[in-house]
C-alpha cells in the first residue's frame, strides 16, 4: 500500500487528499498490435488545466523514493517553466515545446525525458501551504514519522519535523516546537538567517494549527493500516485540512536521529 502511492491516496479521507491522477507510459511496441491500438490517450482530469496555467502540476514517479524525479511544471502562458522540488534538474535538462499547453499524454512525455525512463507517474495540483505559515518557494513539507510498536499498542508521533525552504536554496529542518537542525555547508546569508529566525520564533510560541493537523492527520492514517511498526509521512500543512503527499515505510534514519540527540540533551541539561 505505502509503495503504491496512487493506491494509498486513495484510500486516504477525503478531507485530506488533493485530486490526482496516473499518467500510465505507452504500450511497448513489442506487445500485440490490438493490445496498442486499444490503449486510449489519458483522461484530462477536469483540474489539469486551471492547475497546470495556475499554480501547477507535479508529476513523481507511482513508486518513486527519495524525492527522486519530482518535477513541478507550471505554463506561464508562453512557456512550460519546470522545478525540480528535492533535486537540483541537470543543466542538459530537455526543455519542453513551447508552442502549446501540454496535456497529460505531452508532459508525461516530456517528463520521461528528465528522468530517463519509461515509468508510470502520479500527477496531481501543485499545493500551497497554509497562510498562516510564511511564504517559501516551494511548500513547506511536515515529516511525521508514527510509531506502532506492536500490533495491538496505539499509535503515537515518534518524530516530526518542518522541511522549510530558505531562500538561495538552503533548507531548514525545525520540528514544531521550534529546534532545528544545524545547516551543514556554507555560512547562511543574511536573507537565510532572518528567514530561519523568523521560523523558530513562529514555532516557539506556539505550532500554528495547520502544523499541529498534520500530526493528528497522521496518527490518524497509520491506524487505517495494517499492522506496522513506523511510517513516514509527508504533509502540505495547508488550511483548512492539510493534504497528505505519501506515505513511506523505509526511510532515512539520520534526520529523526540527530533531533532524537538534541532532545535527549535538552532534557540532560534540565535535569537537577
Amino acid at each position: 500500500m505505502l509503495a503504491d502511492k496512487a493506491a494509498l491516496l486513495a484510500s486516504t479521507p477525503e478531507p485530506w487528499r488533493a485530486p490526482f491522477k496516473v499518467l500510465q507510459p505507452p504500450q511497448s511496441v513489442h506487445e500485440p498490435r490490438s493490445t496498442v491500438e486499444g490503449n486510449p490517450e489519458p483522461e484530462i482530469p477536469p483540474w489539469w488545466w486551471q492547475a497546470l496555467s495556475g499554480d501547477g502540476i507535479v508529476l513523481k514517479p507511482q513508486r518513486g523514493h527519495g524525492g527522486r524525479g519530482v518535477i513541478h511544471f507550471r505554463w506561464t502562458g508562453s512557456a512550460l517553466e519546470q522545478q525540480a522540488l528535492f533535486r537540483r534538474l541537470p543543466a542538459d535538462a530537455p526543455q519542453a515545446d513551447n508552442a502549446v499547453v501540454p496535456n497529460p499524454k505531452q508532459l508525461l512525455a516530456h517528463w520521461h525525458r528528465h528522468c530517463r525512463c519509461q515509468e508510470p507517474a502520479l500527477a496531481a495540483p501543485y499545493l500551497k501551504h497554509s497562510s498562516e505559515l510564511p511564504a517559501t518557494d516551494p511548500s513547506v513539507v511536515v515529516r511525521v514519522i508514527t510509531s506502532r510498536p506492536w500490533p495491538e499498542a496505539p499509535v503515537a508521533v515518534q518524530q516530526a519535523w518542518l522541511e522549510v525552504p530558505l531562500c538561495e536554496g538552503a533548507v531548514a529542518f525545525i520540528s514544531p516546537d521550534g529546534e532545528r537542525l544545524p545547516i551543514l555547508g556554507k555560512p547562511l546569508t543574511v536573507a537565510q538567517l532572518s528567514g530561519l529566525d523568523q521560523w523558530t520564533q513562529l514555532l516557539k510560541n506556539n505550532a500554528p494549527s495547520c502544523v499541529r493537523a498534520c500530526l493528528e492527520a497522521a496518527v490518524r492514517m497509520h491506524e487505517r493500516l495494517s499492522p506496522m511498526d513506523q511510517v513516514a509521512w509527508d504533509w502540505i500543512p495547508a488550511s483548512p485540512q492539510p493534504f497528505l503527499l505519501e506515505g513511506n515505510g523505509g526511510f532515512g534514519l539520520l534526520v529523526p536521529q540527530l533531533f532524537a540527540y538534541h532532545q535527549s540533551k535538552a532534557a540532560k541539561a534540565v535535569m537537577p
